[in-house]
């Protein structure tokens, strides 16, 4: 029973050694292509050196003080539109690597494991999906006390600010044109499709047909105010990437326990165990 134990977590930590040493070593052949940016979709690569929330945040920051914004929605305003430039269109996902575990579940079982959701893990790429994007907004704002809340609709995802006594609808991902068009809730917007139809009409997706599946008034969903938009993707992704690099320390680590406690010892805990069950 002992050795079974032992030969158990010892292969354990070689398998997770051999995974490690692999994302180094061996995955070329596994690195996916960016995707093509669509023909309208307009994004400033030299915003890519902005990498983490930290540089992104500081960034805006320092262009809001430079034109003295310290109005709630023209900082919002000023967030949009930064968000909108620092992204093209396209999903976003972990590499071999960068979470080989994840990556792995991901081709074996449900495709949406490897989808980036950590902020950072988002901006160290140049473009994103709706919802990535828009984690990537939403958590800006926190940032500022700002609230927000995710806006669910059939195929997309995007996000409501609550400025100014009231919800506002904001879409980094297709990046509708509201220049010329008041902002209003996402409940509004759908209600009002003439300036639905003519804010998109600049969109990355000018497809109307398709807008109208997507923006049906009956099926607008939202998310908890403030609440991170993937708690259990955002865990499940830490916990993964903790284990793909170090995974063998932790299981070496079990494994010299197991070793130094007497085998008598753990049987009789287990023993004790038992009878409370």
């Amino acid at each position: 029973m002992k050795k079974k134990i032992d030969y158990i977590v010892l292969f354990l930590a070689v398998l997770m050694g051999l995974g490690t040493i692999s994302q180094w070593i061996v995955y070329a052949s596994l690195e996916p292509n960016s995707p093509p940016v669509r023909e309208g979709d307009f994004y400033d690569p030299k915003l890519t050196n902005l990498a983490s929330l930290e540089e992104l945040g500081g960034f805006i920051d320092s262009i809001a003080n430079a034109h003295s914004i310290h109005n709630s929605f023209e900082y919002v305003e000023l967030v949009d539109s930064i968000i909108s430039l620092r992204f093209y269109h396209g999903l976003q996902n972990l590499r071999y690597s960068d979470n080989f575990m994840a990556f792995l579940m991901a081709q074996f079982s449900w495709s949406h494991f490897k989808a980036k959701v950590i902020p950072n893990d988002i901006l160290k790429n140049n473009y994103a999906f709706c919802s990535q994007s828009s984690i990537v907004f939403q958590e800006l704002l926190k940032r500022k006390n700002i609230s927000s809340r995710s806006v669910l609709l059939p195929g997309h995802f995007c996000t409501e600010v609550y400025v100014n006594d009231q919800w506002l609808f904001y879409d980094v991902n297709m990046k509708p044109n509201f220049m010329d068009n008041p902002r209003m809730s996402a409940r509004e917007l759908l209600k009002n499709r003439e300036i639905l139809k003519a804010a998109y009409s600049s969109s990355i997706n000018p497809d109307f047909e398709q807008l109208e599946r997507i923006f049906a008034p009956d099926k607008v969903g939202y998310g908890e105010v403030n609440a991170f938009a993937a708690p259990n993707m955002r865990l499940f992704q830490q916990i993964t990437w903790f284990f793909s690099w170090f995974g063998w320390a932790f299981f070496l680590i079990v494994w010299f326990i197991i070793k130094k406690i007497p085998f008598s010892f753990r049987f009789g805990l287990f023993i004790k165990s038992e009878r409370f069950l």
